[in-house]
């Protein structure tokens, strides 16, 4: 595994840990349900990539009732505590552990692909995300639906200004060969990070919207519909509801056959 790929696990793995596991309970965003009602079929093989202690995988199952879905990770205590937690609920999804850029099922395995939490945007090198997204389509079944989102760099202003910020830091020091819109994150467990320009700092890959669509297109996947918009999710079991909310690009694509 690559530097980079190390210091997001090993932020996950700390700092975010406990955020990522109060967030299992929330269940699918509103413009998560419509993707997931609209274009998957809730008996089909399906695999969550990227799902963290299992929010998205255990909606499936509880909201949506999706009996087939296999949720990978490659933090192993995010897989840790949804197993144990599945156990306990009596759930039927399969969880395991695996990486995005080399998964570990069989050609044509899925007839459907997840890949949200900004799966696409945390692999800052192109090659990662190009194989990442190669591999998608190596497991999905021909025409089989990829669901899957992005940071978008176009949305806010201070991520604009984030950008400059860092060009000019990288400009004197760039250990991992990060791109221009490979930006830090300036948040640490829910909190203002104040050193977020530090050098091993993991970082988050921010798209436009045609540079994305390119990427899908590379990988042989054709377009069936996208969203730009505001993602959040609202704790429901709390007196008083909290929202996370981060801005995103929302793709559907299929499987072009042959290629």
């Amino acid at each position: 595994m690559d530097k980079t790929l190390e210091m997001h696990q090993q932020q996950y793995q700390s700092t975010d840990f406990q955020r990522e596991i109060s967030q299992t309970e929330y269940g699918l965003t509103s413009l998560e349900e419509y993707f997931v009602a609209k274009y998957l079929d809730p008996h089909s093989p399906t695999l969550e990539i990227g799902t963290g202690p299992g929010r998205i995988a255990f909606a499936l199952e509880k909201e949506k009732g999706f009996n087939n879905v296999v949720a990978i990770d490659f933090v192993k205590e995010f897989i840790r505590v949804a197993v144990m937690r599945a156990l306990a609920v009596g759930s039927k999804v399969e969880f395991k552990v695996g990486n995005a850029v080399n998964l570990p099922f069989e050609d044509e395995s899925f007839l459907q692909v997840i890949g949200y939490e900004a799966l696409i945007s945390h692999l800052p090198s192109r090659d990662d995300r190009m194989k990442s997204l190669s591999e998608i389509y190596r497991v999905l079944k021909p025409h089989g639906i990829m669901l899957i989102n992005s940071l978008n760099l176009e949305r806010f202003t201070h991520r604009r200004l984030l950008k400059k910020i860092m060009k000019v830091i990288r400009f004197f020091y760039n250990p991992y060969n990060y791109e221009e819109n490979s930006l830090p994150r300036i948040g640490l467990g829910g909190k203002f990070d104040p050193l977020f320009f530090r050098k091993d700092k993991p970082c988050v890959y921010h798209y436009y919207a045609g540079e994305f669509i390119y990427e899908v297109l590379a990988a042989g996947f054709y377009l069936v519909d996208f969203l730009a918009n505001m993602v959040g999710f609202i704790d429901k079991n709390k007196e008083k509801p909290s929202i996370h909310s981060h801005t995103s690009l929302l793709w559907v694509a299929a499987k072009k056959p042959g290629v």
